[in-house]
């Protein structure tokens, strides 16, 4: 592509709108503040140059449309009604398309546009604030022929230089040090050594490094395959492998998706002891809220990546699943982010987690994607879920490697199980002041956990801890900083995954097997024997939920068969699975499939561009109960006020700040709560929660009152 002078189109292009009756400003008014629109276009392109490269988009087609967007996409600035200062403004975005919309017939001889990408110019300026969806009639119909006609790489890129665009819009007008950003699309010559390093260093701590094992990680991570599925067991060291595997293939990029936020804070310090911080970085709701947290009182440095990091910018990003299928979906603003997936390395940890809904979705889009982008998967859990990992496979076909070796688990024998049989409250009542310290209780609901959390309060000489999802951001926070000094932890499913704690004894009521498999996966976590004595007790549970009522049935068929003398070790888990699995019914693979028709459904319809759906259909593919956020009545005060200092602010970095403080007093309730106890709050635009059935307290979280 020849070198296109920016300056030069802009100028003509400005000259051309006043011969044409527009009354517009000078190339010189500014933009942003202190800096004029000339220089901020230039930006722009520069930066959407060095990013293209380095994500190899190089047709020059694609490259000139998006010099292109550079050039005419804040030119509804120079509108006479709009200004850096004006607080009533019109809306450039709008201006500007209206303008591009106007003068139409001539795109092409003003700027270095191809043939028939007017229409994706004019969708890009209306939505350079906003997501791809195809708004208004007079571009539904052109786009929708622009799509087909070009097929789906094509519109993928175009979506995608989109989303390089507007990263290099926003970089430039926050000031933020592109240089930054384009150094992590990069393999830093130093990162082979630290992650060998960093594997030393972690193994040691927990008990010691073992070389041999060493090089089984070692052996698997360089396997030639582009995909891998790691079966290995807790405590093991799959996220050894995961770093392996990286330091073979050297991604662009490596996505790192945990299964809550508990996972990710954890694993975040641990990346960035082997890493540095400024190549670390991590995204879900509430990162906004973690990143306050951890600034307050501290310098500020590493600004890009405060800024950034919900793009996926930094080197290696820690995100959810819902994160990473949104973005693969092109859903909302998420073209901003898609193009990151190109050469990159996307670890899932504990997939089995995932909903058949989850797998569906990631398939549906895999199979177009996986190639096209070039990325490499790494699927690892201690929980086989032989449903999953077929329907992977049929997607992936030869490109995928299963790697699960039972003698790994066959040398360990560190769980020796006892089924009660009495439900868990009444065996915790019976045995409160016989608990050892490090116990672990995980129960099914949250109304279960703080039942037995205020049992075991009693206790006079324990100190009890409690997490579940019913509490705030920050209060879950505060109790989850505080874990590792407790002498009994009472928890819901969410400590299945998110602990790298290692308990003496567990307690748990009756779950689907790959869930207590999950649980056992706590205690005594890094050796390969029990001591003495039995450490994990079984107790019945009052019913299924939340679990269906297929899973529940299954795992009670086998559940003695844990109680067995394990002779074959922790291998005879894999057997079990296999009883448990050929119990259910063939509802998941049904679900798996019918979610993968679906998203392909939505996503062919415009050739991998863009995705539109409403709350519900998102919350389908997710597979999740419908959720709401919502403030508990005891903080609506607080975040009141801030509401309006926000409304205060002129400075939209101020009002960010200041709704990151809000967000940490927010809660995900379930709909059937926001049903029985919620009010609406017009000046807070939220829901208020725990007034009338339920009440909040920072110690227990939302509970029912009695």
């Amino acid at each position: 592509m020849k070198e296109l002078k920016i300056r030069d189109y802009a100028l003509s292009f400005r000259n051309y709108l006043i011969r044409q009756g527009e009354n517009l400003d000078e190339l010189t008014k500014n933009s942003h503040e202190n800096k004029p629109l000339m220089v901020h276009v230039e930006e722009c392109w520069n930066i959407c140059r060095e990013i293209l490269d380095k994500v190899g988009i190089s047709e020059d087609e694609i490259r000139n449309f998006c010099f292109s967007l550079c050039v005419a996409h804040d030119f509804g600035k120079l509108d006479e009604k709009w200004g850096v200062e004006q607080e009533k403004r019109v809306k450039h975005s709008e201006r500007g398309g209206a303008l591009l919309l106007k003068i139409e017939k001539e795109l092409r001889n003003l700027l270095p546009l191809p043939n028939g990408y007017e229409a994706p110019l004019i969708l890009a300026t209306l939505c350079h604030h906003s997501s791809l969806h195809i708004k208004g009639e007079g571009l539904t119909r052109p786009m929708r022929h622009f799509l087909s006609s070009r097929g789906i790489p094509l519109a993928i890129n175009i979506a995608d230089a989109i989303g390089v665009f507007k990263l290099a819009d926003i970089i430039s007008a926050s000031n933020s040090d592109h240089n930054q950003v384009i150094k992590q699309y990069d393999w830093s010559q130093n990162f082979d050594n630290k992650i060998c390093e960093g594997i030393e260093r972690k193994a040691d701590r927990k008990c010691k490094f073992d070389i041999e094992k060493y090089k089984i990680q070692n052996e698997i991570a360089s396997s030639q395959k582009k995909h891998l599925a790691l079966i290995a067991p807790t405590g093991w060291g799959k996220t050894a492998v995961a770093l392996l595997r990286a330091r073979n293939i050297k991604p662009k990029k490596i996505l790192y998706v945990l299964p809550t936020i508990t996972a990710i804070r954890e694993f975040e310090k641990d990346l960035e002891e082997i890493f540095g911080k400024e190549w670390i970085g991590e995204y879900f709701y509430f990162s906004d809220v973690e990143d306050l947290i951890r600034r307050q009182g501290k310098e500020e440095g590493l600004e890009y990546v405060t800024n950034l990091q919900r793009y996926f910018i930094p080197k290696i990003t820690i995100t959810t699943i819902d994160q990473l299928l949104l973005t693969t979906l092109q859903f909302g603003k998420y073209h901003i982010r898609r193009f990151n997936l190109r050469d990159a390395l996307i670890v899932f940890d504990e997939f089995h987690l995932f909903t058949p809904e989850m797998v569906g979705a990631l398939i549906g889009t895999f199979e177009n994607l996986a190639n096209l982008y070039n990325f490499s998967i790494l699927l690892m859990s201690a929980t086989p879920r032989n449903t999953y990992l077929k329907a992977l496979e049929q997607a992936l076909g030869e490109q995928l490697q299963i790697y699960k070796n039972e003698d790994l688990y066959g040398r360990l024998k560190r769980h020796n199980i006892k089924i009660v049989d009495k439900d868990l409250l009444s065996f915790v009542q019976e045995t409160k002041d016989m608990l050892e310290k490090k116990t672990l209780v995980i129960v099914n609901t949250v109304k279960k956990a703080q039942q037995v959390y205020s049992l075991l309060s009693e206790v006079n000489d324990r100190r009890v801890g409690l997490i579940h999802g019913l509490f705030t951001y920050k209060d879950r926070r505060e109790k989850e900083e505080n874990l590792k000094d407790v002498d009994i932890l009472v928890s819901t499913q969410v400590a299945e995954v998110s602990l790298d704690i290692s308990f003496k004894v567990l307690v748990t009521e009756t779950a689907p097997l790959p869930s207590l498999i999950q649980r056992f996966g706590r205690v005594n976590r890094y050796n390969e024997h029990w001591i003495e004595g039995k450490n994990v007790y079984i107790c019945s549970a009052d019913d299924e939920k939340p679990y269906s009522l297929a899973e529940f049935l299954a795992t009670k068929e086998i559940l003695y068969d844990l109680e067995n003398p394990q002779i074959e070790g922790e291998k005879i888990y894999f057997k079990i699975i296999n009883k448990y699995e050929s119990n259910l019914p063939e509802e998941e693979t049904e679900r798996i499939n019918h979610m993968r028709n679906q998203v392909k459904r939505e996503l062919d319809r415009n050739n991998f561009f863009y995705c539109f759906m409403e709350n519900k259909r998102i919350s389908e593919i997710l597979g999740k109960e419908p959720e709401c956020l919502a403030v508990p009545y005891c903080y609506a005060e607080k975040v009141r006020r801030l509401w309006e200092d926000i409304h205060r602010k002129k400075k939209y970095e101020d009002r960010k700040e200041l709704i990151a403080q809000m967000k940490q007093y927010y809660i995900s309730v379930p709909l059937y709560m926001i049903r029985e106890d919620s009010e609406w709050n017009d000046d807070l635009n939220v829901y208020t929660v725990g007034g009338k059935k339920y009440t909040y307290a920072p110690n227990k979280g939302l509970f029912e009152a009695s």
